[in-house]
């Protein structure tokens, strides 16, 4: 979840953010939530948990968007803050006290991208992705989050920790991605994080991971037991 505050005295501004988040997440697998604020006095007196990013105008209705900016970087340092403004007044200063990016007013949604992705990128950038595209969608998946993946007929079905996804894809080009990430093709149908294997029956042929039963293809269990072993998963077998 990336938790998203605005803080802007205008309507009209606080309007184009939100379209502006509304578009670019709509082409990804991200979740987001968004919170407005009309000044820098509410900000603070109701400053959420968890904030990885904040639009702040710096020409506020009741005092200054750079020193709001100050005191929330004195108990919050990790916190992601993007000038909006007309007025370049305050660039050099922001970045004295780490905020992340300038943008000028009017907002240009290119360059509102731009900050976007790029905080995007720092923020998984020693992460493992698997991306997928979807039609008009790209999705971008944790490979840490994968418990395993399933083919029937022509659609492929991605489970992982926070949900499940099916798309229209083919299993041997995932499974070239994410065969150096510690997965398995335990049977035509399935291929496996090693990682989130919770039990092997040797005796029924089936793998478990959180709860799901899994086939093993009998020619393969032997292999699976040798790959268990070497990814010393805690497995009982």
């Amino acid at each position: 979840m990336i938790n998203i505050i605005i803080c802007e005295g205008k309507k009209s501004e606080r309007v184009i953010l939100n379209d502006y988040i509304n578009t670019f997440f709509y082409n990804y697998n991200f979740e987001y939530n968004i919170k407005e604020f009309e000044n820098g006095g509410d900000l603070l007196k109701k400053y959420p948990n968890n904030v990885d990013i904040i639009f702040m105008d710096i020409d506020l209705n009741d005092e200054n968007g750079f020193n709001v900016s100050k005191e929330i970087k004195k108990f919050d340092e990790s916190v992601r803050i993007i000038f909006v403004s007309s007025s370049n007044k305050y660039i050099k200063k922001g970045y004295e006290i780490g905020v992340y990016r300038y943008l000028e007013k009017p907002l240009k949604y290119s360059l509102f991208k731009e900050a976007i992705s790029s905080y995007l990128k720092e923020c998984y950038k020693n992460e493992a992705i698997l991306s997928i595209k979807c039609k008009c969608k790209i999705y971008f998946i944790k490979v840490d989050d994968i418990l395993y993946l399933e083919v029937l007929k022509n659609d492929l079905t991605i489970h992982t920790e926070k949900g499940i996804y099916t798309f229209k894809n083919s299993m041997k080009e995932i499974e070239s991605n994410l065969e150096e990430h510690n997965f398995f093709r335990c049977h035509k149908s399935y291929l496996i994080n090693l990682m989130k294997v919770n039990m092997l029956d040797i005796e029924n042929n089936i793998v478990f991971i959180n709860q799901n039963s899994i086939i093993v293809s009998r020619y393969k269990i032997k292999l699976l037991r040798e790959k268990l072993n070497s990814c010393l998963v805690d497995v009982i077998i």
